[in-house]
Parts: C-alpha cells; structure tokens; sequence
C-alpha cells in the first residue's frame, strides 16, 4: 500500500544469521522525507472590483512540505497529532536490495523491496509523498501529497468552484496526506490585494493570508523534529506566503510569510512598477535535505523558492552486520546504532 507499506517477516528481537554468514538486523528503522515544493507566483488581479482596479497583485502560496513517515520508536508521524498518530511496524526482514529514492523539489522520496515479493500486495514499499504547490489560477490539484501548498491571496470574481467557496470565491489551502503532513493556509478574500497563505509543514498547517498587501504572508507550518540519527533534527517545515501589492505611488507590499520552523522557504514581494524598485525582496528555497517547501512571490514571472530536497535515514543495532551500500550515504554509529542517511539515491542490501 502506498504510504504504508506491507511487512512480512518475524518481529523477535533474536539475531538472524543470514546466507554467507551475514547476520542481518532483526529490526530496521526509517525515516523518509519526500522532497518540498517551490513556492508560486502571484497574479495580476485584473478582475478585481473597486478602486485597486488591474493594479492589485495577489501574492502567491507559500509551498508544502514533503511527507514524514517513520517507525521509529515513539515518533509521531507527519501531519498527525499524539492522539492521531499512525504506529508503522519494524521491518524485520531485510533480506535482499532496497531501492533508496530520495526526492529533489516537487519529488517523492521512496524506499522498497521486491526481492521477496511474490505479489505487489507482499511488495515492501514505503513512500513519502512530495509537498503541495501554493494554488493560482488555472491549476488544478489531482495529485496526492504530503504537505498542502498555501493558497493565493486576495479574491477573484471570476474563480472558478474548485479554487475555493462559490459563496465567497476565496482561494482554499490544499489538504495534506495523513500521517505525511498538515494543509496549506486559506488565502484571505476581503481585499483584492491579500497576501498568499503559508504552505503546510509536518508538524502543523499553513497560516492564512493576511487582508491587505500590506499585511504579512502566511507563514508556512511548523516542522517536526526527529532523533533517529541520536540527536533532535527538524524536517519538513512549510514555506511562507507572499506579499501583495496595491496600487499608489508609496505602496508597497508587506512583509511575505516567514518559513515553517526556520527552514522553510520564505515569501518574497517584488514590485512591478518603476518607481518602487526598492521593494524587490526575493523569495527562498526551503532547507536542503529536509523536505521543506519554497517561500512564494507576488506575480507571474518572479522568482520563487524551490522546494528542498528530502531525504531518508535508516537505524538498526551495531550488533548486525552494516548493509552494503551504493549511492555513498553517510554511515555513523551512535548510541549503539548503525545510521545510514541517504541524500541522494542509491541502495541497500543484506
């Protein structure tokens, strides 16, 4: 199952003496992040009612975290909550070669097995999915995903029903996978200028749109912390909302959204016209290697951030034999464990 993943094998704690001597862990420990998404432009609010007129520039959503998934002892999934959380089994059989697939922006991380599958039902197959992407016209969202992407800001009298309410036209955060990550912001629909929403994070959702261009952005969700390489590590945080912008000679946008636990992407603003050239503030990529997603700009053609890039970190007793590996991971003991972490793709086998 996708996201899950079937297990098959014993779950004692015993030494398992493999072919050729090899003395496989009888417990093997994760954690995938997939990769974030980038952040996305605004738009020109050419349809908006009222004195703002085409001038008005919606600023755009902040990007969405990867998914998290983890067996590790106690550690509370992506997107839930310690009354929600999804306990995934050990793998305690590692016989064979394990594909690691670790996901760049707007990319899924992947970790499996088909060596001893007799069926996809027996396959083992754990995925994080890729964050969402802040929404804007003429997108649509059919993909699953880890964290939801944060919404535009402002409203528009010619949105279509499946950006947002058909009472009110504002633009809806996307939802995140559960058990992988928290849902985008709301962008806000009383100004035609508001400001995106924040991209969803691990360890909770997006922030709104603020009113006005020169409100805040959103600020992306918080990320999660995780200790399975012996030391707290955050992932996953969301990327921050952009700034809109209004029209008059001395408007500019506000602030665009802070990153999701400080590595998160944040939002940008970059003005349009001549005599506000000062106001250019570049969106950020979210972290390398933690699934976060990119901060958000405020008009087709501007920079966004991209996503960061995931990654996936395995964990068993010193007291089995290490793996042999591809795709050089970086191999530490601590504690007693054994700690592989992928940052880019490659492979295990016992």
């Amino acid at each position: 199952m996708l996201g899950f993943g079937s297990l098959v094998g014993s779950s004692s704690f015993g030494r398992k003496k493999g072919s050729g001597g090899v003395n496989k862990p009888a417990n093997l420990f994760f954690l995938i992040v997939g990769g974030g998404h980038s952040g996305s432009p605004g738009s020109l609010n050419a349809t908006a009612p009222g004195p703002g007129g085409p001038l008005d520039i919606r600023g755009g959503g902040g990007g969405g975290a990867g998914g998290v998934i983890t067996n590790y002892p106690g550690a509370i999934q992506g997107g839930a909550s310690p009354g929600s959380n999804i306990v995934r089994p050990q793998i305690t059989d590692v016989t064979g070669t394990w594909t690691v697939s670790v996901g760049g922006d707007a990319t899924h991380s992947f970790f499996e097995n088909n060596t001893t599958a007799t069926s996809a039902e027996t396959r083992q197959q754990y995925i994080a999915y890729h964050g969402g992407m802040g929404y804007y016209p003429g997108q649509g969202f059919p993909v699953t995903v880890g964290s939801g992407g944060g919404a535009l800001g402002g409203f528009d009298a010619t949105a279509k029903p499946v950006f947002g309410s058909t009472l009110d036209n504002k633009f809806n955060g996307g939802a995140g996978f559960p058990g992988q990550g928290f849902r985008g912001g709301d962008g806000n629909h009383s100004n035609p200028s508001g400001t995106g929403a924040g991209g969803g994070g691990a360890g909770g959702a997006g922030g709104d749109g603020g009113p006005n261009a020169l409100a805040n952005g959103g600020a992306g969700g918080a990320g999660r912390a995780y200790s399975i390489t012996g030391t707290p590590v955050t992932y996953a945080g969301g990327g921050g909302g952009a700034a809109g912008i209004a029209p008059g000679v001395n408007i500019r946008g506000g602030p665009g959204g802070a990153g999701g636990s400080s590595i998160g992407g944040t939002g940008g603003t970059d003005a349009i016209e001549a005599h506000r050239p000062a106001s250019t503030i570049n969106a950020t990529a979210g972290a390398v290697n933690t699934g976060s997603g990119g901060g958000a700009n405020n008009r087709f053609g501007s920079s966004t951030g991209f996503g960061g890039s995931g990654v996936i970190i395995l964990s068993h007793s010193n007291e089995y034999d290490r793996g042999v590996t591809t795709g050089s991971p970086t191999i530490t003991e601590v504690g007693g464990n054994v700690i592989y972490k992928f940052t880019g793709s490659g492979t295990i086998t016992w």
